[in-house]
This record gives C-alpha cells, structure tokens and sequence, in this order.
C-alpha cells in the first residue's frame, strides 16, 4: 500500500491502473484493502494529499527571491 499511495500523490494514472500496478486484478478489492489499512479511499487520499502538494509547491514558489 506504500507503493499506492506514492502512486497516488505523485502520478495521474487512474485509481484502477494503480491497482493493478500493485498486484490487484480488481480496482474495488484494491479500494476496500487501501481503505482498511490507511483508514481514507483511495480517490479520498489522492485529494487530501494534492491539495498538500499544491499548497508546498506554491509556498516554494512564492518564497523565491527573484533576482532582477
């Protein structure tokens, strides 16, 4: 499930091809085991964590001196 969910944060590929990335033939059998162990959806996962990652990318961003 580590490995699903750097899937999840870090690609575009849909939840059911990062199923069977990880060895799950089918995408709701994936859901419910991702959900028992980390306690979110997958789909619920992948939304917390973009909105994160958007928000450290645009702190970066904006931290940034611009050099003139």
């Amino acid at each position: 499930m580590k490995q699903a969910a750097v899937l999840l944060r870090q690609t575009k590929s849909t939840i059911a091809e990062i199923a069977n990335q990880v060895g799950y033939e089918n995408q709701s059998k994936f859901g419910a085991a991702f959900r028992d162990i980390l306690k979110i959806t997958p789909a619920e996962y992948r939304k917390q964590n973009a909105s994160e990652q958007a928000f450290i990318f645009l702190n970066l961003n904006c931290n940034k001196k611009v050099v003139k």
